[in-house]
């Protein structure tokens, strides 16, 4: 069986750097400059590439090769692992030149007439456009202000991200688990973003709810079960108990299943507005939590291109839950970043 590369995984650093959107510079922690063998630049390059050899099927072992070439300076290596790369997967090798390969190009001296560095591309390979015209109709840009309801702060991917609608609703908490007990409503905001890529497609799309005031005293909530999907890839509990419900669950959809998504419906519109078309199947990752005068859900609609398959999706859905958790009992101001994602489609 082939082995599948895992997105940010802690055992191969190296992989994690496949995940990352083509659209940023690269930084923290995709810079292989920490101490220990397995961050070692050189060390990683050789073993990316007795990767490559051993599966020359996979596309992952080359891209991160010519990552950590390009991190490294060393723009003839990267221009290599281009070159391989593209007769393996075309978009990941565009993501390759645009995120890495091309900022690493020394700057051009002044002259009226500025040479084209001949190692970055190889010849007969075009460079992808630099841009691109959005679709008529879109709304605002989001820029990097990210999703705020209060103190709590949902940090979006790097890429061209625009606000969908939002709403409110209701949910109802009681201050005691012995019941029948008097129960008090909770306002939840509901933020939604959709991301476009650079070609127009949808990048992903996302919607944040959670409480903007704090719930002073309610813990225990009478909602119903978040973790209903029965067509799921993964569902986990994680042995919370039924008035404290918390959830993570990773299910593959297509375009007429986006569209029974409550949370999601309104940035997909939205991008459909735009433009764009629904991407013909993707993850639909989900987490929600009901905890100590707060709870917190959090919706995500990722192309499958974008995760490294299934495994990948649902470890990405675990480390989201891990980087919410927190916004369902702390009381203090919380900013939280998604794990990173692979190029857009």
């Amino acid at each position: 069986m082939t082995p599948r590369t895992t997105v940010g995984s802690a055992t191969n650093p190296a992989t994690a750097v496949a995940t990352a959107s083509p659209t940023s510079k690269p930084v923290p922690p995709h810079r292989l400059t920490s101490s220990g063998p397995e961050r070692d630049p050189t060390a990683a390059a050789d073993t990316m590439g007795k990767l490559a050899a051993l599966s020359p099927q996979r596309w992952e072992p080359v891209y991160n090769l010519g990552v950590i070439q390009a991190l490294q300076g060393n723009v003839a290596g990267a221009a290599a692992a281009y070159a391989s790369l593209r007769e393996r997967n075309p978009a990941m090798a565009d993501a390759l030149l645009a995120r890495y390969i091309e900022p690493a190009l020394p700057s051009p001296a002044p002259s009226s007439v500025q040479s084209t560095p001949t190692d970055a591309v190889p010849s007969g390979v075009a460079a992808p456009g630099s841009a691109v015209a959005s679709p008529a109709g879109l709304p605002p840009s989001l820029g990097d202000t990210g999703l705020t309801i209060g103190n709590r702060v949902l940090v979006l991917p790097p890429g061209r991200w625009y606000a969908a609608p939002q709403s409110t609703r209701t949910v109802m908490g009681g201050h005691i688990r012995v019941g029948p007990v008097k129960s008090d409503p909770v306002a939840l905001t509901t933020l939604r973003a959709f991301e476009l890529s650079p070609s127009g497609r949808l990048g992903a799309a996302v919607a944040f709810s959670a409480n903007g005031k704090q719930a002073y005293g309610i813990s225990y909530w009478n909602v119903e079960e978040p973790c209903a999907p029965r067509d799921a890839l993964a569902v986990d509990r994680f042995n919370s108990p039924y008035d404290q419900p918390e959830c993570l669950s990773v299910r593959v959809v297509t375009p007429a299943l986006t569209r029974l998504s409550t949370d999601l419906v309104p940035a997909l519109q939205a991008a459909q507005a735009a433009g764009t078309t629904l991407p013909a199947s993707a993850y639909e990752v989900r987490y929600a939590r009901y905890g100590l005068d707060r709870v917190v859900v959090a919706t995500w609609l990722v192309p499958t291109q974008r995760l490294a398959g299934d495994l990948a999706a649902v470890q990405w859905g675990h480390a989201l839950a891990h980087g919410l958790r927190p916004l369902a009992w702390s009381s203090q101001a919380q900013t939280v970043s998604p794990p990173p994602l692979g190029p857009t489609p």
